[in-house]
């Protein structure tokens, strides 16, 4: 039996079923960072999407292929009126019994349905000339089709149709006597409603003194009418008792109206366009790419082209440096070492947050991408330390490493950045390898950022290394593939401080 469409996030999974990472993996990736950045797009609050990531395959391609219909320009557009409209209309209907009552409330909910009905047709007919290709709105727009071709609807419709007539029939004429306003009927005025209160009152409602007076103040409705004007509406209630107790019921009947699933979506909807928002401006500024990442197996290679990290972006670098990783079935871990302040950490950074938004159904950076599916993200980064605590530092390292170890599978990506530097060499290269070699029996994969090259000569291990410029000492902050060669960095320092061998002694020559 074919499931019901209930959500454009959702496929078949529940949110509760969903992974979620730990507090040092959002930390260690400075994820959060990213995520508000994108919040600032939205209207509605994402954090729970963020700390949700997915794990099947099918829910990753439902929200690509929902990204990629609504990256479409006239697409986009379509939906982000829907947003303003709709969502804006559903914040003032929470409203209403709260700040307003009788005739005033009872009017106000008549408009909103009735907006908010509009919003949904005009959505619907857009999409469907739109042509979109995704499975996640196309069964949008059927459930719109079968919620206007239901009978509460088409009910619905009905009286709305019938009650907001009714309304603009309403003629009546006021009799202003000093301070004393008299409504009573009159039969030869056509105007609507609302235009007969504005009209009636322009020139006491444009009056600059009256307004600085305060005599009459302005309400935030969706009608638009004020204090003065909800004061007609009472009394046009007593001249008029039979059309306002059909409103009243209206009320009643129709407050608690409304459908969740086009609720739930118009609020997912937030999702998609400010992450497309985010990256549209990322690409514009930064003139960098964006792609969906095809879900593979764990015995197909794992790669993605020209990436960068996201959280780096936040800082507003003057460029953005861009990176290539791959790790073939047969390996498990890239070894990244070089010298300090050479990208290693934003580039675990980048590997680690492109796995996690992949597994978002985000657009990742980069051109292309092809990734496994995690079942869970774990880091562990160094912690920024007083001397005086690097022995506790120690056995805090070791606690989680450990924690690390007995939580990871071959579902598992592990990111490490520059364990046990508070130790000697030949203690970390120890501890090191026997950490590499308990994580790779398990078949987990990851990153390991390290000064200890020789770790890059483990079985199912790869290099990668910071580079630095030809004969200089500036760093590229290009990671590439290639074993260690700390003898060329050491060479080009030597050089930038002047203290080559043939330097030193061309000194004691001019010395002498």
């Amino acid at each position: 039996m074919k499931k019901m469409f209930t959500s454009l996030l959702y496929l078949h999974t529940k949110q509760s079923e969903l992974a979620q990472p730990t507090p040092a993996t959002l930390k260690d990736l400075q994820l959060m960072k990213v995520f508000k950045a994108i919040q600032q797009k939205s209207i509605q609050d994402l954090s729970e999407i963020f700390k949700h990531p997915l794990t099947n395959d099918s829910e990753i391609k439902y929200r690509q292929a929902i990204f990629q219909d609504l990256v479409r320009q006239p697409v986009l557009t379509t939906v982000n009126q829907f947003e303003r409209e709709f969502l804006g209309h559903q914040r003032f209907k929470a409203e209403i019994s709260y700040h307003y009552d009788g005739e005033i409330r009872n009017y106000e909910l008549l408009i909103i349905l009735q907006q908010n009905l509009k919003s949904l047709a005009k959505l619907l007919k857009a999409l469907d000339q739109l042509a979109c290709q995704s499975a996640g709105l196309r069964s949008w727009c059927l459930y719109l089709h079968k919620f206007f071709q239901a009978d509460p609807t088409k009910q619905l419709q009905a009286e709305i149709v019938d009650l907001t007539q009714k309304m603009q029939d309403l003629h009546y004429s006021l009799t202003i006597s000093g301070a004393k306003i008299t409504v009573s009927q009159k039969i030869d005025q056509g105007m609507p409603l609302n235009d007969l209160l504005k009209q009636s009152f322009a020139p006491l409602l444009n009056s600059q003194s009256v307004v600085q007076n305060d005599l009459i103040k302005p309400i935030p409705q969706e009608s638009g009418i004020n204090n003065l004007q909800v004061l007609i509406l009472h009394s046009l209630a007593k001249v008029y008792p039979a059309e306002f107790r059909e409103l009243s019921r209206f009320y009643q009947e129709y407050f608690e109206f409304a459908d969740p699933v086009i609720e739930r979506v118009a609020q997912e909807f937030n999702f998609y366009t400010a992450v497309i928002k985010y990256q549209q401006q990322i690409r514009q500024t930064y003139q960098v790419n964006f792609c969906y990442p095809q879900p593979v197996t764990a015995s197909t290679a794992n790669t993605v082209t020209a990436s960068f990290d996201l959280a780096l972006i936040t800082m507003a670098p003057p460029k953005i440096i861009t990176n290539d990783f791959t790790l073939q079935p047969e390996e498990n871990f890239l070894i990244v070492s070089g010298p300090n302040q050479g990208g290693k950490t934003t580039f675990a950074r980048m590997v680690g947050a492109d796995y996690y938004l992949f597994q978002l159904g985000m657009p990742i950076p980069g051109k292309k991408a092809a990734l496994t599916i995690k079942r869970q993200i774990l880091t562990h980064f160094e912690r920024q330390e007083k001397a005086s605590l690097l022995t506790g530092l120690l056995a805090a390292d070791i606690e989680r490493i450990y924690q690390i170890v007995t939580a990871s599978d071959q579902q598992t990506l592990v990111i490490f950045n520059e364990l046990f530097s508070s130790t000697a060499v030949v203690d970390a290269e120890q501890m090191g390898t026997t950490i590499l070699q308990r994580l790779i029996k398990k078949g987990v994969t990851g990153v390991y950022v390290t000064f200890l090259a020789k770790l890059s000569s483990l079985p199912r291990t790869v290099s990668m290394q910071s580079q630095v410029s030809i004969q200089t000492t500036k760093r590229t902050f290009k990671i590439i593939r290639g074993q260690p060669n700390n003898q060329a960095y050491a060479i080009s320092l030597l050089k930038s401080y002047h203290l080559t061998a043939a330097e030193i002694k061309r000194g004691g020559a001019d010395e002498s």
